[in-house]
Formats: structure tokens, C-alpha cells, sequence
């Protein structure tokens, strides 16, 4: 196990990424801490983040003087260690042969996802372990009969504690509820008596408090049930919806050359569905979340950051179904060869061009975020910035800003007008922006670059509805001028207001 461990660190480490989505949460934890309250921007209530407990986690190091940038990415391994530890106890009584047992730890240690998301400083590992752990709890310790007396499924006083990860869970993002419900009705179908059908509902108590302390809490904090991200992001249903979401999935199983695909189907095949072991419990978890992807479209973020939540599902399953092959007379030598070639699958991504590429892409958003916001923190603080990437900028300079994508700007995320695009970077409402005046507007994505961009270069690198919204608008021409700002050597040419240039003389030469 600490040989699986090391490699998924060692994997992490060939990645090592800290997305500019973490920021976010890093600055309402520093907020928090400072005793602003768990805001973006002092002064403005706006539930900008979807993520409360690990939230309230780097509040805590940031009490203790250990900034979110430090502390995140350590937590995320510890979690992800954790979730190790758990799925190899769980294999030594709940797989019968070893291929199948490293088939279930290399899933996760193999995928590009986990091991990117490990380190990456949002609350994946920890959601994915806190599910995890309820699922093998309900898990009998072998596959045959039920546990409990008389077949009836664990105690009350078992579903019990079983619920408070889950409650966690809830805790760490809201669709964890999705999941508790997605488990308890994936326990009910597998206990044979009516007694302990009715015992599976106290599995249950721990989410329902759970889900109903938040949503008193961010109600009466936030003045609105449902954090803002949702309204930055969601979409009504549609099957055009459906349809983008659908695309993300494929892509997934395509980047991973179809190994989940496959692990599902074997598992199925081979009549995994009749097995009592823990794969029950982990494809009901995955239905839940496919169903869930599905319904948001999908998520765009470098290297299908979603996916890492499931992956020990998948695991769980293609486990399984090696262990079912081997009984049914696939020699020993045979299962190695397809457990390895299924990591191998998996493993591919990590060193292919395409995945890198496209991860060195987003690192230059966050470096560019860094620098940029290490250069605007020598500003009054009283600057206003408006900006699209807004996570390192806005955690590094610690200025108010105006995020034109909406996550953390109320107005925004609830304008009508949105359209299908990108996911989480469709909303926009410019005259509003405009309506603030901000002193600075970090247009489009700021990459550092050789030279300074003229009006009509930086125009030009309009990536979102909420760059076109501005250029539509006169007061963008009348009210403000190109400006370009050294960093580190390169530059970064920003939308500057006349009025505060005339003001602050000097700042930006």
C-alpha cells in the first residue's frame, strides 16, 4: 500500500498543478480567518464556492498561519493516502486473487486524473474518499451472504455511522446528497428482509442534518438557499445540454482508451450485478454521478477534473470483474497481463502531448495570475479590478474585483442571456460590469507576453460572452485605454480607466 501511495504522489508530482479554481476557495479562507467572513470581497455576501468543509479546512491553517497555496495540496494527499489504505483493506477480504487486488489500487494510481486532482488544491480527493468510505462500510467483507443477523444488512446503530461520512460529504460539496440518496437505495435493493430496508434509512440521518444545517446557515448568511455557483453554471435541462455533456464523457473514456468503458462492460459480462460484494455499492455511486455530469454538461476543466470523484468506482468494478474471471478459469498469468494493460491504458495520458499541452496551457493562466496579481498588490487598495480568470490574480493582489464570469458576483451569474458555450465561463452581463467602473479590466485570459498589445491586439483576444459584451459598449472607448504593465520582464496590456490614470499618476508607467 505505501509502495501504491508513493507512486500516486510521485505521478501528482510529474503534474504538478495547482489550479486557478482553488484560489478562489483560498481567498474565502483567508477572508474567513482575517474575520471578513467567508466572502470574496469584504463587504459583499456572495457564496462563490461549492465547497464548505474543505473551505473551512484551509480557514483553519490560514488561522495557523499556513496559507491555503501551502496547505491544500497536502490535504489532497493525505486524502487520497487515505483512500489508498482503504481500498487495500478492503481488498484482502473482499477480492479473492491478487491481480485483482493491484488491479484496485493501480486504478487510481495509474489515472492522470486522480493523480493530477491529488494535488491540485480543490476538495476532489476528499469527496471521493468520504464516499468511498460509506460504500466498502456497507460493503459485506467478502462477497456471500449480507452482514448482520439473519441476513438482514448491517445494525441501525452501523448506518448510523456510516451516514456521518456521507454527511460529510454533504458537507464538501452539495450534490453529495445525490450520492447518500444513490447509496441508501443501492442498500435497500440489496438487503433481503423488510427490517433491513427499514434500517437503510438511518443511513440517511446523518446527510438530511447535514444538508439542512447548510442550507439554514447559507440562507441566513448568503440570503440565498443554493450557493452562486450554481446560478454561474446551470443551465435548464435540455437535450442540447445533455448532448455537451455527453461529448465531455466520451472524451473521457476516449483519453483513457476506453478501460472504464471496458471495465464496466466486463464487470457487467461476467454477472458482477449478482455478486454481493462492494461492486453493487460503487455502480450505484457511478450512476449517480454520470447522471449528474450529464445534467450540468459536463465539465471542462484540464484533464476531466470530475472523473477523479469515480474513478475508485471504476476500480472497485474492474476488480471485480478480475476476480470473477479468474474463478471462472482465466489462469493467473492471463489476469497480470490484462490488469497490466489496463493500467497501461490508463497510465498513457500522463505522458501523451495532447494531455500536456493543454495542462501547460492552464499553468500558464495560474502563473500568469500569480505574477500579474504579485505586481497589482503594490496598488491602493481600494483598486477595482474586473476580470474572467480570476483565482490566483484576485488571491495574490487581495484587491476587490468584479469576476465577469459570475461564480463570485450575484448579478452576473443570475443575468439573463446565457447561452451553451464553455462550461462555467458562459454568463455575462458587461454594462453591469462597466456599471461598477472598475479601474482595471483584465481582459480576456492574461497571459504574460514579450510585447504590450495595441487597442486593437487586445480586442482581438476576446475568448468569452463576457469580453464581447464590453467591446458592445461605447463606455469601454470612451471611459478607458489600453495600459501595459510589466511583469517580470514580459507584459500584460489591461483596460485601464482614464479617470483613475489621471488620479494615480506614476502607478502603472
Amino acid at each position: 500500500m505505501g509502495a501504491a501511495a508513493l507512486l500516486l504522489w510521485l505521478h501528482a508530482a510529474w503534474y504538478g498543478h495547482l489550479a486557478d479554481d482553488a484560489y478562489i476557495s483560498f481567498r474565502y479562507a483567508r477572508h474567513l480567518a482575517q474575520g471578513h467572513g467567508p466572502v470574496f470581497n469584504p463587504g459583499e455576501r456572495v457564496m462563490g464556492f461549492s465547497n464548505p468543509l474543505w473551505t473551512l479546512l484551509l480557514a483553519g491553517g490560514e488561522a495557523l498561519g499556513i496559507a491555503g497555496e501551502r496547505l491544500a495540496a497536502p490535504l489532497g494527499a493525505v486524502a487520497a493516502a487515505l483512500l489508498l489504505a482503504l481500498l487495500w483493506r478492503w481488498a484482502q477480504t473482499g477480492l479473492h486473487h491478487g491481480p485483482s487486488r493491484w488491479l484496485l489500487l493501480g486504478f487510481p494510481v495509474a489515472c492522470g486524473t486522480v493523480a493530477l486532482w491529488t494535488t491540485a488544491g480543490l476538495e476532489g480527493p476528499l469527496f471521493g474518499l468520504l464516499l468511498t468510505t460509506a460504500a466498502l462500510g456497507l460493503a459485506p467483507s467478502s462477497a456471500g451472504p449480507l452482514d448482520g443477523v439473519g441476513g438482514g444488512g448491517p445494525s441501525q446503530k452501523t448506518m448510523l455511522l456510516l451516514g456521518i461520512p456521507v454527511g460529510l460529504a454533504v458537507w464538501t460539496r452539495p450534490e453529495g446528497a445525490l450520492f447518500a440518496g444513490a447509496l441508501a437505495l443501492a442498500q435497500a435493493l440489496r438487503t433481503p428482509t423488510w427490517a433491513g430496508r427499514l434500517r437503510v434509512a438511518a443511513l440517511l440521518v446523518a446527510p438530511i442534518a447535514a444538508y439542512g444545517v447548510q442550507l439554514v446557515l447559507i440562507w441566513a448568511y448568503y440570503g440565498d438557499p443554493v450557493p452562486n455557483t450554481w446560478y454561474a453554471k446551470a443551465h435548464p435541462l435540455s437535450p442540447q445540454l445533455l448532448g455537451r455533456g455527453w461529448t465531455y464523457l466520451v472524451k473521457f473514456v476516449r483519453a483513457y482508451h476506453y478501460v472504464p468503458a471496458v471495465a464496466l462492460g466486463a464487470w457487467l459480462a461476467l454477472g458482477g450485478w449478482r455478486r454481493d460484494g462492494a461492486g453493487r455499492l460503487a455502480l450505484a455511486l457511478l450512476l449517480a454521478f454520470v447522471a449528474f455530469f450529464l445534467a450540468v454538461g459536463g465539465d471542462a476543466l484540464v484533464l476531466h477534473r470530475m472523473w477523479a470523484w469515480p474513478l475508485p468506482w471504476l476500480g472497485l468494478l474492474a476488480a471485480e470483474a478480475l476476480d470473477l474471471a479468474v474463478e471462472r478459469g482465466v489462469r493467473p498469468r492471463l489476469a497480470v497481463a490484462v490488469a497490466l494493460l489496463a493500467l497501461t491504458g490508463l497510465a498513457w495520458p500522463s505522458f501523451s502531448s495532447r494531455q500536456l499541452t493543454y495542462l501547460r496551457l492552464d499553468e500558464q493562466v495560474v502563473e500568469s495570475g500569480r505574477q500579474l496579481g504579485d505586481r497589482l498588490a503594490r496598488l491602493p487598495s481600494s483598486t477595482l479590478l474586473a476580470a474572467n480568470t480570476i483565482g490566483a490574480l484576485a488571491y495574490r493582489s487581495d484587491l476587490p474585483l468584479v469576476d465577469m464570469l459570475g461564480l463570485t458576483d450575484a448579478t452576473v451569474a443570475k443575468a439573463a442571456g446565457k447561452r451553451l458555450g464553455v462550461p462555467a465561463h458562459e454568463s455575462h452581463h458587461g454594462g453591469y460590469v462597466l456599471d461598477r467602473q472598475p479601474d482595471l479590466i483584465v481582459f480576456g485570459v492574461p497571459f504574460l507576453r514579450p510585447q504590450p498589445l495595441t487597442a486593437a491586439e487586445l480586442a482581438a483576444t476576446a475568448q468569452y460572452p463576457s469580453d464581447r459584451d464590453l467591446l458592445a459598449d461605447a463606455r469601454l472607448a470612451s471611459a478607458y485605454q489600453v495600459q501595459p504593465i510589466a511583469v517580470g520582464g514580459q507584459w500584460v496590456t489591461v483596460w485601464a480607466r482614464r479617470a483613475w490614470l489621471q488620479q494615480h499618476p506614476g502607478l502603472l508607467p
